[in-house]
């Protein structure tokens, strides 16, 4: 499954005038190096694919920036690198999708998938299954 970081709130804003919120990288990435992160980020989730990802695990409820990625990791060993990774404005991923925000279509379909794209209607799938 994906792994999701949050950016806690209370910490250094990130906003500019028009009160939108300003991620540390736009649109999809390649191999992010989880080290790069700015002070501050926690991880939220991390699992494998073969575990069943719940609505739950892909919203953290609070932060200012979500990403969302997956890795290639060894059994057991923690994701260090990201083969793919997004962020964005998490409360608008939470509240209002599927939408585009930050570069990127973000989606979370109950009982099907959730995930990003840098095309837009996507065809969901259930996913996340071992």
């Amino acid at each position: 499954a994906a792994a999701a970081q949050r950016r806690r709130g209370q910490e250094r804003g990130l906003q500019d005038e028009a009160d939108e919120i300003r991620c540390p990288m736009s649109g999809v990435n390649y191999n992010f190096n989880l080290a790069d992160l700015p002070a501050g980020w926690v991880k939220f989730y991390d699992e494998l694919y073969s575990h069943e990802t719940m609505p739950n695990n892909m919203k953290p409820g609070n932060g200012d920036c979500l990403l969302w990625g997956a890795a290639q990791v060894t059994y057991g060993s923690p994701a260090e690198v990201l083969k793919i990774s997004a962020m964005g404005n998490r409360a608008k991923i939470e509240d209002e999708n599927p939408l585009w925000d930050n570069g990127v279509y973000w989606y979370i379909s109950l009982g099907l998938s959730g995930g990003f794209s840098l095309m837009g209607d996507v065809l969901t799938d259930p996913g996340d299954k071992g």
